[in-house]
């Protein structure tokens, strides 16, 4: 005789169930369970061949999540059990799309017109039969579709919470400068895009500057080079003289499923580089991995992420949501301006553009007069005040090639344009206050060149 679990939220149906059954001989009713907690805990106990349950059976949710809430229930149960038959009374329509996700999560055996049907037990006592499920699977593709999105809503927010909260390795913290307690206490980690509206614009460039400047408080900085873009770092750091043989990126460590380990940053200025190699086949890369490649760097407390130019993938939307501020690079150039404008409004809504600073390569004050209205057309700005006008940008590239600062090719007006643009972002990732604190420490024996003299 099976063994039989009932629970149909209706104590007189249950009570009928259970004589008819065992009247019967069908089986024994081991239980008759009163919550779908209960059930839960019920079929975890009892290991039952069957169970007869009906939406009604009281659960911990409101009457609106009551479908979701039965989802996980027979969920949870599938893990304990494939092969348990389910038996799902109920009164809804047919076409009803939560009938159907019951038969993608195998339920066999469904009563839908809120009685049980003449000759339920010859079903019961027959085993699981597809024609008596296959009038409820005319929406196996919505079903499909909406579970396909709801796991990608799922995993969204368990990549936005690792990259919001930060995962220590299973090594422990492995990267060569480990800030200071005292900073680590001081300032919460923060996460600073750099990107480009097209390549070659000098997202890079202007991280390198804006890690340097930050270093120059006396603070931890890291950049890590997105999986998204085209490999950058590598050749103008000149990391082949720096590595070792047997050197692997973290995105291909991560990619290939390995932990990461020490020896795979880069430290050039104090700044610490997270960066991929030209070989690095990164393949099937998808929003977990992104989440913990961010995840683990979030040791580095002002954590600098080069988007470059792949701003528009889907999966660099959720980077653009976590950071505390983004600094994209673009250019005066009209013909690109007046093609693009309402292109960016896809991927930068209103609050992408109110943590946003605009920095425009190859600028003029002429350019900047004629062509600032069609500027901040295009990228959402009310007003273009919100630029940096920066000239040569490919110089400060060929510097970071030649193993110079990206500072030390600037003249001195465009230096005090970036210190000020630069202490402005910083004040808004720090606070006035601790900005002031940092600001007259400087480093010993070390000096960049945008440093005014005391």
């Amino acid at each position: 005789m099976k063994d039989i679990l009932i629970g149909t939220g209706d104590e007189y149906l249950d009570d009928f169930l259970k004589k008819d059954i065992e009247h019967n001989e069908i089986g024994k009713v081991q239980r008759i369970v009163s919550t779908r907690k209960h059930l839960v805990k019920s079929v975890n106990e009892f290991a039952p061949d069957m169970i007869i349950v009906g939406e009604d059976l009281i659960g911990e949710g409101s009457e609106e999540e009551s479908d979701q809430e039965w989802e996980a229930v027979i969920e949870e149960i599938r893990r304990l059990s494939f092969d348990l038959r389910i038996v799902f009374y109920c009164e809804r329509k047919e076409d009803d799309i939560f009938l159907t996700k019951l038969t993608t999560l195998n339920v066999t055996d469904i009563f839908n017109e809120g009685k049980l049907p003449a000759g339920y037990l010859n079903q019961l006592t027959s085993g699981p039969d597809y024609k008596n499920i296959e009038r409820f699977r005319h929406k196996v593709k919505n079903v499909q579709e909406e579970l396909q999105k709801e796991k990608e809503v799922q995993q969204e927010r368990e990549a936005e919470d690792i990259m919001m909260k930060g995962r220590m390795p299973k090594f422990g913290s492995v990267l060569s400068n480990q800030a200071p307690v005292y900073e680590q206490l001081m300032i919460r980690p923060k996460l600073i895009v750099f990107a480009s509206s097209y390549e070659g614009a000098g997202s890079s460039s202007m991280a390198r500057l804006f890690a340097e400047y930050l270093t120059n408080l006396n603070l931890s900085v890291g950049v890590l080079e997105s999986p998204y873009s085209k490999p950058y770092w590598f050749d103008s750091l000149n990391a082949l003289s720096q590595i070792s043989e047997n050197w692997k990126s973290w995105h291909s460590l991560i990619n290939e499923g390995y932990e990461v380990s020490e020896g795979s940053d880069l430290v050039i200025d104090d700044v610490t580089y997270l960066v991929k190699h030209p070989d690095d086949k990164i393949k099937d890369w998808n929003i977990m991995k992104s989440a913990y490649l961010i995840g683990y760097a979030r040791q580095i407390p002002l954590l600098i992420y080069d988007m470059s130019h792949s701003f528009n993938q889907d999966e660099e939307k959720l980077i653009l949501k976590q950071a505390n501020h983004i600094v994209f690079t673009s250019g005066y150039d009209p013909v690109r301006i007046n093609r693009n404008i309402g292109y960016f409004d896809e991927y930068f809504d209103e609050s992408i553009v109110d943590k946003m600073t605009l920095v425009l390569n190859h600028s003029t004050d002429v350019l900047k007069k004629k062509y600032a209205k069609e500027v901040a057309q295009t990228y959402g700005f009310q007003d273009a005040k919100f630029s940096i006008p920066i000239p040569h940008i490919e110089g400060m590239t060929l510097s970071m090639v030649e193993g110079k600062s990206p500072w030390s090719i600037l003249e001195d007006d465009q230096k005090e344009i970036l210190e000020e643009e630069m202490g402005s972002i910083a004040i808004d990732l720090l606070g006035e206050e601790l900005f002031e604190k940092l600001q007259p420490k400087k480093k010993k024996g070390f000096k960049l060149p945008f440093m005014k003299k005391q």
